[in-house]
């Protein structure tokens, strides 16, 4: 029984063994066939620009990449592979509308010098363009309804630039070191200007500002060493943190009556500044708003503030006649620091009532001597 079971063994193993090498011979001598046969993934001229690795992103022909997310519409997403020089976007992309500018389409594309947008175009994203260094024209449609972030920050080549008159809001940073800016066109629908928009901007020489913004941010207009005049609509009512800081050749700043607040570091080296008016309605001067404004000469401050804050005019050194109310209750520190052509103070009150008012360390060190004016009564 055990010399059958063995030979039976035998007997399928060799079967095994000569089956597998008939096959082996079979797919040894196998020609591959070098014919393709057309479908769907096979690329000719009519063929739809390439896929990149995320399946919603194509490439037109001159490199340029789009997305979709609705199938509806495209946004350009990235400058890609593009090297035009005057750089056209088209109106529409496989049929549908073009709509919108990624955040960081073209940022670095230094080789840009124009830019031409349709009027199908609705949204520019944030630094969609910054640091274009070459860029020098760009027309921005009116379709356009919002702008992000810092869009043009570091176009160091723009000199003029209209802004599409639907939009409400100047972004933050939008022109910041934008260093040949000379003009810009703020449409009458803004009524925002938002932090350090126009910082840095050297050859601003002049924005009109127009009635119906009433927000302008922090650092808006911080050196911008050629503005020489600014005035601030009436429906602004608060000048905010270092708003016109480092703005060394202004020389006029009108400002209306209700406006309540000037924050820390509005002036702060407007060393051009030779006089200013402070509104009637003004309770709150932040902290060095005047520091070292070499050309101030005089100023009144107005009933209501009560308190003058550190270093706020610290290093005006043409400051002679300093007049203050009666409704002052404190001094800070270093508020007269430097002032050393610093010859009158008429206050308000009497002198007795000035010698019980609380003065904080140096107040006035190095200081011109000075003549306290006070009221007698």
């Amino acid at each position: 029984m055990s010399k059958c079971v063995c030979r039976l063994f035998s007997l399928v193993l060799l079967c095994t063994l000569l089956g597998l090498c008939l096959l082996s011979c079979q797919s040894g001598n196998t020609t591959p066939d070098t014919t393709t046969t057309p479908d769907s993934t096979t690329p000719d001229a009519t063929t739809p620009p390439s896929t990149t690795e995320d399946a919603n992103t194509v490439i037109d022909q001159t490199g340029l990449e789009f997305s979709t997310e609705d199938g509806e519409s495209y946004t350009v997403e990235s400058i890609g592979q593009n090297k035009d020089k005057n750089l056209v976007i088209p109106a529409t992309f496989q049929g549908k509308p073009v709509t919108a500018i990624q955040n960081y389409a073209f940022m670095d594309a230094t080789h840009i010098q124009s830019v031409t947008l349709p009027d199908s175009i609705t949204y520019v994203g944030t630094s969609a363009f910054y640091g274009c260094t070459s860029l020098v024209d760009i027309t921005l449609p009116n379709s356009i309804e919002k702008m992000g972030w810092s869009v043009f920050s570091k176009c160091t080549s723009l000199v003029s630039l209209t802004l599409p008159e639907r939009i409400t809001r100047v972004g933050r940073f939008t022109f910041r070191y934008c260093e040949n800016l000379e003009s810009v066109t703020i449409p009458s629908a803004v009524d925002t200007i938002a932090e350090g928009a126009f910082s840095g901007c050297k050859k601003l020489s002049a924005v009109p500002l127009h009635e119906g913004i009433t927000i302008i941010g922090d650092k808006a207009f911080e050196n911008c060493t050629s503005l020489t005049s600014v005035t601030i609509p009436s429906t602004m009512k608060i000048l905010q943190y270092g708003l016109f800081s480092g703005c060394s050749a202004l020389t006029s700043v009108s400002l209306h009556d209700e406006i309540f607040s000037i924050q820390d570091n509005v002036f702060y080296g407007c060393v051009s500044l030779k006089n200013i008016t402070l509104p009637s309605a003004l309770t709150s001067i932040g902290n060095r708003a005047f520091y070292s404004c070499e050309s101030l000469e005089e100023i009144t401050i107005p009933e209501g503030v009560t308190y003058l804050p550190n270093n706020l005019f610290r290093g005006c050194t043409s400051l002679k006649t300093v007049t203050l109310p009666k409704t002052i209750e404190q001094i800070g520190s270093y508020v007269f620091q430097r002032c050393t052509s610093l010859t009158t103070i008429i206050f308000g009150g009497t002198a007795e009532e000035w010698q019980q008012i609380p003065k904080g360390r140096d107040w006035n060190k190095d200081a011109g001597e000075f003549t306290l004016q006070a009221n007698s009564q």
